[in-house]
């Protein structure tokens, strides 16, 4: 079955870009056909990644793409596998939501036709849990969203009450909630990201320390077995 994934989160800084290259490594790791976009204009969280990764294709976007141009063409291409979307801080209600607005009941059945899945990232910000109940308010199960706990960062995962805010939301909606691991060492991750080097290449990139690409590899069976229990791709 193939699926759209729309990964977001609304707000900055919840991480949907890491989860997003692992999801997408994911995919290239367990030969899953999928193609790539990348509708963050300012700074190309992901697609960077992935420029000179032969057979990997992950579209970028520029300011001379408008929001309903990107979402048309995202929403329009024909699926040949998955098809990996990483939004833009407040993409879903920029670019998505006015793009189904036009004529919400079809596009919201063409959406459930290519079953599209929302995965909402955060790392339990008050605002995270606001926009997330907003989200799942808006789509009325139409398209079903995953509630992706990112522990990397600043989270607050650790604090018992945004436990239990979440938690409030995940069983009135029947939200389905998957961990989502930290990097073991937030040096070896910065090296990473400096270099624009995917997951997958970071656990044998020879510019990188062996601590390094061991902890890669620590990284990614953890984000792999995280991503599995979704039972979404």
């Amino acid at each position: 079955m193939t699926s759209i994934h729309f990964v977001g989160g609304e707000k900055g800084g919840e991480g949907r870009s890491f989860v997003c290259r692992a999801l997408i490594d994911y995919h290239r790791d367990r030969k899953i056909p999928f193609s790539g976009f990348d509708t963050c204009r300012s700074y190309s969280d992901v697609s960077r990644f992935y420029t000179n990764i032969e057979g990997c294709e992950v579209k970028g976007f520029s300011y001379e793409d408008s929001l309903p141009d990107i979402a048309t063409t995202v929403l329009k291409k024909e699926i040949e596998g998955n098809v990996i979307v990483n939004l833009q801080t407040h993409g879903m209600a920029l670019m998505m939501r006015p793009w189904i607005d036009v004529d919400k009941d079809a596009r919201l059945s063409e959406l459930q036709s290519k079953n599209a899945v929302i995965w909402f990232v955060s790392i339990g910000s008050c605002d995270s849990h606001r926009l997330l109940e907003e989200s799942l308010r808006y789509f009325q199960g139409s398209v079903p969203h995953i509630l992706v706990k990112n522990l990397s960062g600043r989270s607050y995962w650790n604090i018992d009450s945004v436990n239990e805010r979440f938690e409030q939301i995940s069983t009135k909606y029947n939200l389905p909630v998957i961990t989502f691991p930290n990097f073991p060492e937030s040096k070896a991750l910065r090296a990473i990201l400096n270099e624009d080097i995917p997951y997958l290449e970071a656990q044998y990139h020879p510019d990188l320390s062996i601590v390094c690409k061991r902890r890669s590899s620590v990284f990614l069976n953890r984000a792999f077995a995280a991503l599995e229990l979704a039972e979404a791709i």
